[in-house]
């Protein structure tokens, strides 16, 4: 009995590969192991250097994830990616994942927890670079529900910039409030304002709908948005960690900064996966994002990511060293065994410069 809960439960996964970071390379053995029953679950990276270890920058045991999570309640320590709040007008897909190199550390980690009661529900959500948040929300009709929020950065981000020169972005909060209502079949309308404290604030509203077309299940969102002089949207994002917008700068041009943002994902059977946001807002750089995924063949899959923080002109880095680009190709040799190689390019603010990371790996699983 032991044995068949062992084995319905818990997953292994190792590999054998060689890390490129910054120019230094490293052989690393790599084990994954997976352990689930019911609610419970837990998932750790075991790193072993078999030399440079020091030189590459690689934690030797990483807490992918430990989550209790039911209908009810939960809590999730672990790699966390895709953070919302509301439509997303001051937190939107925030995430520390994409600080540092190509394989997870713990600094990426963050604690979320959840609680669930009726027409209640409530989040908080706190990170190793001390960014905080909570968030309520309430059914007040069948049709209507409603939402609050708080976020901090109690520390701030300190930078190291290109020319050596070290940046230090303040400690800064703000907050907001949403509505989402049902439309037409499959549709909802919604809301929001948002406010950076000691700032300025910002209004959006907007259409999200889902649709099934043929063979794909597509997700589109659409907002225009209505942004005072010194509010900037979408502060806390996934470059927030790596290359923050500084507000004073921002600030400083005193125009109106309205605009607007379209998002649209795909999802064709499982086998290619895609999303991209396209935004532009008054006297600032129109932004893409987009990543992509693809069963190319039974054998082959490949992945590709690109991440351009919108407002580049308020931000330290500029469009090359701001960007973020990460590329996956693999080929499945058998049903336990993958080569894969991996690729990323982004800014560290610890080394002040543009640092490429490359992950080269044979992975069982077994």
């Amino acid at each position: 009995e032991m044995g068949s809960l062992l084995s319905n439960n818990f997953s292994n996964a190792g590999g054998f590969g060689i890390v490129n970071n910054g120019g230094v390379s490293a052989p690393i053995f790599r084990w994954t192991p997976d352990f689930r029953y019911g609610p419970l679950g837990m998932g750790f990276d075991i790193n072993i250097p078999l030399s440079n270890g020091d030189q590459v920058g690689i934690d030797n045991m990483v807490v992918r994830y430990v989550e209790y999570s039911s209908s009810k309640w939960g809590v999730r320590y672990g790699l966390l990616s895709d953070i919302t709040y509301g439509a997303g007008l001051l937190m939107n897909n925030y995430t520390a994942r994409l600080k540092g190199g190509i394989i997870p550390s713990d600094q990426q980690s963050a604690l979320r927890a959840y609680y669930n009661h009726g027409i209640y529900g409530m989040e908080v959500l706190g990170t190793w670079s001390r960014v905080y948040g909570a968030r309520l929300t309430e059914q007040v009709l069948p049709y209507l529900t409603l939402g609050q929020y708080f976020i901090c950065d109690a520390d701030g981000i300190t930078q190291i910039k290109p020319d050596g020169t070290t940046k230090v972005f303040l400690s800064q909060s703000g907050w907001g409030v949403d509505a989402m209502a049902p439309f037409l079949p499959g549709s909802n309308l919604f809301a929001e304002y948002a406010r950076l404290n000691n700032y300025g604030g910002g209004f959006s509203a907007g259409v999200s709908a889902g649709y099934d077309l043929l063979l794909t299940r597509f997700i589109f969102k659409a907002e225009k948005r209505y942004i005072d002089y010194n509010f900037i949207p979408e502060y806390y994002n996934e470059a927030y960690e790596t290359n923050p917008a500084d507000i004073v700068s921002y600030e400083a041009s005193s125009r109106n900064k309205d605009g607007y943002k379209v998002f649209l994902s795909g999802d064709v059977l499982g086998r290619a996966k895609f999303w991209a946001v396209l935004e532009g807002y008054n006297g600032s750089n129109s932004a893409l994002k987009a990543e992509a995924t693809a069963d190319l063949t039974d054998q082959y899959f490949a992945a590709a990511g690109y991440y351009q923080p919108n407002f580049v002109d308020s931000r330290s880095l500029g469009l090359q060293e701001g960007s973020i680009i990460t590329t996956r190709v693999g080929y499945k040799v058998n049903p336990f065994t993958q080569v894969i190689a991996n690729a990323k390019q982004a800014y560290d603010p610890d080394q002040g410069k543009v640092v490429v990371t490359q992950w080269y790996e044979a992975a069982l699983k077994f």
